[in-house]
């Protein structure tokens, strides 16, 4: 079987469909003999392609390079691809160049899903102002922190429960 294998953990359906697109566009090999060598049917590798066949393929390239995360092609690049492909583009772009931890990535995808068309096309134009941004916000509530003290920090914590209470 083509998966099997014995690491630690088994490849997810996001990988499964990465190493059979590579193997069905670039190989040549027909869907019935990725079943076949698979041990699964049809219409198991035609849904494992679909999952991969609709991203831009500079995503699939840099995913099968490695040079993107597969978490970043997957939660953030895909959905973004799939409904406008110019700003994954973009995106893809900015974070080759500029790479983030997928905490800071999945910030900026929490902020463009929240914005308006507008605000968003400003996002994906300058990536680089809104890391910024949150560099400096987080900055400054560190420095807060620090300023209060531990003090500060149950003060607001007891607020935090006489409200909800």
């Amino acid at each position: 079987m083509l998966f099997k294998s014995h690491s630690i953990r088994s490849p997810g359906a996001f990988e499964e469909a990465l190493l059979l697109h590579e193997l069905h566009t670039q190989h040549n090999l027909s869907q019935q003999t990725l079943a076949k060598r698979v041990g699964r049917d049809q219409s198991w590798i035609s849904r494992r392609l679909s999952l991969v066949e609709h991203l831009p393929e500079s995503i699939l390239e840099n995913l099968s390079k490695g040079s993107l995360s597969l978490w970043t092609g997957v939660r953030i690049l895909a959905p973004m691809a799939r409904a406008i492909p110019e700003h994954a583009e973009c995106l893809l772009t900015y974070l080759l160049k500029h790479p983030h931890s997928t905490r800071e990535v999945h910030s900026f995808y929490e902020h463009y899903q929240k914005s308006t068309s507008p605000a968003r096309a400003k996002m994906v134009d300058h990536p680089d102002l809104f890391f910024k941004a949150q560099r400096f916000l987080e900055a400054e509530k560190q420095t807060i922190t620090l300023k209060n003290g531990p003090e500060g920090k149950w003060r607001a914590q007891c607020h935090t429960l006489i409200a909800l209470l």
